[in-house]
């Protein structure tokens, strides 16, 4: 398997992307909860009543019906329509009496300092448009580490590998350093210990084989877990990675990956979401420490009917006005008080998250750079090494060949070859790690995350 098909496998893995991706659901069914509140309302209702009067005696029989339609704005206003349909039937020993009556009104009301305006009213949709973002957001960046454990848990099988492949090398470089003892034992040019140190050899080699299985089914489970879902059998399956290392002497310029990481970070930006929801809730909660003021205005038209015996029918219209102001100051305003001093908390504390989170990825910057500049030393180093002990390693075999040397000294310098070889592997694949780092931390893989899932 290559590196990019364990990373798209990754990215298809609904174990790995489901969750955070349903936090995205979540946060945007609350945007639609939070304009829900200012969808209209419709309420219908019906009562009869009976009223019986023993001395008169009258008993009288209402029937009503009324439909009310009203909406609030973003301004703090709601306006209301409503219209009723009453029945009363009197009836006593000597009189009948049916009345029918038709109420229709609109009223309007409009909070004039507290509880006016968007500021306060819209403020739960704002919220919830700020957290939808930093979802989609939060949601990018966890892949973005995703992207990122795959791309460690890839190098690290890799290097597993790369570890059994030298410990396979040496134990056949132990067995032909035993078939040479043998043949030089036999020629009477070696001692037959010489043949026993060699077998010793071949023996510890193949403790190291078992060590580096046993590092490959630890790797491969680490990698399965990110490239299958656990209903999959493939989490069952030996990964072989195909991909080699692509190593180049690293050229970073300090002052840009800084610039780059700062403008780029995700965590930034979710941090800035959360401190503008928090400057929205302190206006709201300032706000709403005026007094409450509200303007209020009513139009009522009635039609009535009355038929009786004594009055065969009459009928009546009417006309109401009524507007006015309502001022409503609570003593002490504890509540408000309490609410402006808690959203002004919750503000600071989120610019000091904020502050916090920059001096953070100045640090990260740091140790990055200097960890790929150090994995990119090493490797240098390791290239230098691996040869000089081939060389070493020669000349031990040819002095053998001679008898200036024993079997021990042979498979001792093939150890510190091996040595040099797993120094080698590992510098590459820390370089590897780095360089993806570097990418993660200057917001390379924010943009790799989005076209893999899709995202605009």
């Amino acid at each position: 398997m290559s590196l990019r098909a364990a990373r798209q496998r990754t990215f298809l893995n609904e174990l790995v992307t489901q969750p955070t991706a349903l936090a995205i659901d979540t946060a945007q069914s609350e945007i639609i909860s939070a304009e829900s509140s200012f969808d209209p309302t419709v309420t219908l209702s019906t009562t009869r009543s009976s009223t019986q009067n023993e001395v008169t005696p009258t008993q009288t029989v209402n029937d009503t019906a009324s439909l009310t339609v009203s909406k609030a704005f973003q301004t703090g206003t709601v306006l209301s329509a409503s219209g009723s349909y009453t029945q009363a039937d009197s009836t006593t020993n000597t009189n009948d009496l049916a009345t029918d009556q038709v109420s229709k009104s609109v009223s309007l009301t409009q909070p004039l300092l507290k509880d006016a305006g968007g500021v306060v009213n819209a403020l739960s949709i704002r919220t919830a448009e700020k957290t939808f973002d930093s979802q989609k957001m939060t949601h990018i960046d966890t892949m973005s580490g995703k992207y990122l454990a795959v791309t460690n848990a890839y190098w690290d099988h890799w290097l597993a590998f790369q570890s059994l492949n030298i410990a396979l090398e040496q134990y056949e470089l132990a067995k032909q350093q035993t078939v040479l003892a043998q043949k030089l034992a036999d020629a009477g040019l070696a001692a037959n210990v010489e043949v026993l140190r060699a077998e010793t050899g071949v023996a510890q080699r193949m403790d190291a084989i078992l060590q580096a299985q046993n590092n490959i089914i630890a790797t491969n489970n680490v990698l399965s877990k990110l490239v299958s879902s656990e209903e999959s059998e493939e989490i069952y399956t030996l990964i072989q990675p195909t991909s080699e290392p692509e190593v180049t002497e690293p050229k970073l310029n300090k002052r840009q990956l800084l610039d780059e990481a700062l403008n780029n970070s995700l965590s930034i930006k979710i941090l800035e979401n959360s401190t503008d929801s928090a400057q929205m809730t302190l206006e709201a909660a300032e706000h709403q420490l005026l007094p409450e003021v509200d303007f209020n205005a009513t139009y009522t038209e009635t039609d009535g009917k009355t038929d009786n015996k004594s009055v065969k029918f009459n009928s009546s219209e009417k006309d109401d006005w009524t507007v006015g102001l309502t001022l409503t100051y609570p003593f002490m305003q504890r509540a408000d008080n309490e609410a402006h001093k808690q959203a002004l908390i919750n503000l600071k504390t989120v610019r000091y998250s904020l502050a916090t989170q920059r001096q953070t990825i100045a640090k990260n910057v740091d140790l990055a750079l200097n960890s790929i500049y150090q994995s990119y030393r090493k490797l240098v180093a390791a290239i230098a090494e691996e040869e000089i002990t081939q060389r070493i390693y020669r000349a031990e075999v040819q002095q053998f060949n001679q008898g200036q040397q024993t079997s021990t000294d042979v498979l001792n310098a093939a150890q510190q070859l091996a040595v040099a070889q797993n120094k080698k592997a590992s510098a590459k694949v820390d370089f590897e790690k780095n360089k993806t780092q570097i990418n993660y931390i200057r917001g390379a893989l924010n943009q790799t995350v989005m076209e893999f899932l899709n995202i605009e």
